[in-house]
């Protein structure tokens, strides 16, 4: 279902879908144990829990998988929020949950248990349609895992779908802890807008340091892909812009066409030397005149 202010870009092939979804999920997930897992749950100092980064990329196959503290588990070593992502050639509401059932079996053996798993199914088509559309659902039949179903022909539409749907979440879990400590639910943000970070850990540590380990790590988390979904953002204008630019070249010969954007070079050269987002203009426009 195509929003407005969203662009639908040409059909590519499978194998570019794939890589452009595979590129944003390591560039998103992939980064999270050096950027900050390790700091908080494997720095040898308050704790030693996390040994590595548990990710599990397979680029062919479409397939990953990413297992991010939650909390402190003295049974278990750490309890883990699971992403995993598969992408289709095409999907339907029979083949719905057969590939739900393939996407939860787990690659990466974690370092502890999972106690809430998000599965996301992405293609760029629908096998049949039907009315409704092909709906997400619930594979466990409790909190916290559930199997949500991405159909666009634009990675970056998607992939802005799957971060909206994951800070959804994320919100809700830190507003949880801030009602559980008897504050208010926005007050994570504020404090976070202000830069009072140290100031909101210290307070929540005084209730409990496993609770302060698992909230700076979701705090931390929403940061970050609130961060990444900007970026998206801005792609998607860009592919916005670039495809209405575009419309009038569309029936120009080549030798034209070429002359155009000689043209058009000689006109942003300015803003392409100092200004980066001229720059992704100009090849956002190339690709949509190349097909």
């Amino acid at each position: 279902m195509k929003t407005r202010g969203e662009c639908r870009s040409d059909a590519a092939p499978l194998e570019n879908f794939t890589d452009r979804i595979m590129g944003y999920a390591n560039e998103t997930f992939s980064v999270l144990h050096a950027r900050f897992l390790k700091k908080i749950w494997g720095n040898n100092r308050v704790t030693n829990k996390l040994h590595c980064n548990q990710v599990d990329s397979r680029w062919e196959e479409g397939r990953y998988e990413v297992y991010i503290p939650t909390r402190d588990n003295p049974e278990y070593n750490l309890s883990y929020y699971r992403i995993a992502i598969q992408v289709l050639p095409e999907i339907s509401n029979e083949t719905k949950r057969v590939e739900a059932i393939k996407l939860q079996e787990q690659k990466q053996k974690p370092l502890g248990n999972v106690e809430s798993e998000l599965l996301i199914l992405i293609a760029p088509k629908v096998k049949r349609w039907v009315p409704g559309g092909v709906r997400s659902f619930k594979h466990q039949n409790k909190p916290g895992f559930f199997t949500a179903i991405f159909i666009n022909k634009s990675p970056e539409i998607i992939w802005k779908r799957i971060l909206t749907l994951i800070l959804n979440f994320l919100n809700k879990r830190l507003e949880g802890f801030m009602e559980s400590l008897g504050f208010e639910r926005w007050l994570w943000k504020w404090h976070s807008r202000k830069g009072h970070e140290d100031a909101l850990l210290y307070i929540i540590e005084r209730f409990s340091f496993t609770i302060r380990q698992s909230f700076f790590t979701l705090q931390k988390l929403y940061s970050h892909l609130t961060k990444k979904l900007k970026m998206v953002l801005v792609e998607i204008g860009n592919q916005n812009i670039a495809k209405q630019a575009v419309k009038p070249l569309e029936k120009l010969d080549t030798a034209r066409l070429q002359r155009v954007f000689q043209l058009i070079r000689e006109k942003l050269k300015v803003n392409l030397y100092t200004n980066d987002k001229g720059l992704l203009f100009l090849k956002s426009l190339e690709v949509y005149a190349n097909g």
